[in-house]
């Protein structure tokens, strides 16, 4: 797993509190080879949409036959998986780990 954002050493915070520090930045995750991008909604997925390079990072992945998967309000973003409430994510996470067993 490794977990990226627009500036890599900035910690985000979900709504409820919870804090996200990632790994790296948006240049750092354009590099690996993932089997899956998650995208996050809400105020995240709005400030990673917002950005050119997430954009970027976001289409040579899906180039690359990279499974996107958005959690949330993810606006149009084309994820071929989608959590769009918490109420989905009995059928999210099955659905995200047969994927991935897949591939």
């Amino acid at each position: 797993v490794f977990i990226a954002a627009p500036a890599g050493d900035d910690a985000y915070y979900s709504r409820l509190g919870y804090p996200v520090v990632p790994d790296g930045d948006l240049a750092a995750a354009a590099a690996k080879d993932p089997k899956v991008l998650i995208v996050p909604g809400g105020d995240a997925g709005r400030r990673l949409a917002a950005s050119e390079e997430f954009g970027e990072v976001l289409r040579s992945q899906a180039a690359r036959g990279v499974l996107i998967a958005a959690t949330g309000d993810s606006g149009d973003l084309a994820a071929g998986l989608r959590c769009p409430t918490p109420d989905d994510l009995t059928s999210f996470v099955p659905a995200l780990l047969t994927a991935l067993a897949g591939s």
